[in-house]
């Protein structure tokens, strides 16, 4: 072979190898790039794998906190409502003692203690009638009797004596209406005056307070 083609060969040759050598600098380059790409995008990925879970465990804290806050709203709508049913309770109570209050001062409750009793007193006798009065107030006594009689009115204020009578003494009276302040215990004693007759009388006693 000549010399020239020698020259050629070698030439091509070392072409080749630098090409060679160009493309393995190359390689090496692209693989360090690749490989560090790789690398952070594992990096990148296991960040984001942590920013998932994170995540997901908030999203869990977070559907915790609404089914606790949930049910607190549910309670305490329910305790709402037992309240707005207390207080309309307590309302219609505050009414009606503010009425009652209201009679109780201007005197016009009244209860009716006996309607129409019928007492059979013998000669000189008498009937007794006992009544507790939980307020102060006065009692009406109308009366209707077959003949002349007279009350006594007492109270456990007066530890039981008898300190008025109707009509005054001497006096008598057939039928009647006789208005007596009472508190506490009241005694209504009914006699017959009568020495040799007895008698009927009927009572109807109504408590004003």
């Amino acid at each position: 072979m000549s010399k020239m083609s020698r020259s050629k060969v070698e030439k091509k040759t070392d072409l080749v190898k630098v090409f060679l050598a160009i493309l393995v600098v190359a390689l090496a380059g692209i693989s360090g790039l690749l490989y560090y790409q790789i690398t952070q995008w594992e990096v990148a990925f296991e960040r984001f794998q942590e920013s998932y879970s994170k995540l997901q465990n908030d999203y869990v804290a977070l559907q915790d906190t609404y089914s606790a806050v949930r049910s607190d709203y549910i309670t305490l709508r329910d305790e709402y409502s037992k309240l707005q049913d207390l207080h309309s309770a307590c309302e219609m109570e505050k009414r009606a003692i503010q009425n009652e209050y209201n009679e109780v001062l201007s005197y016009e409750k009244r209860i009716v203690l006996e309607e129409d009793k019928t007492l059979n007193l013998t000669a000189r006798g008498d009937a007794k009638l006992w009544y507790d009065i939980p307020l102060a107030g006065y009692i009406e006594v109308n009366f209707s009797a077959s003949s002349d009689i007279y009350l006594w009115v007492g109270s456990s204020l007066t530890q039981g004596v008898y300190y008025a009578r109707y009509p005054p003494f001497p006096h008598t009276a057939t039928n009647g209406t006789v208005v007596i302040p009472v508190c506490d215990e009241v005694f209504l004693q009914v006699n017959n005056p009568n020495e040799f007759t007895n008698l009927t009388v009927t009572l109807t006693i109504t408590y004003v307070y």
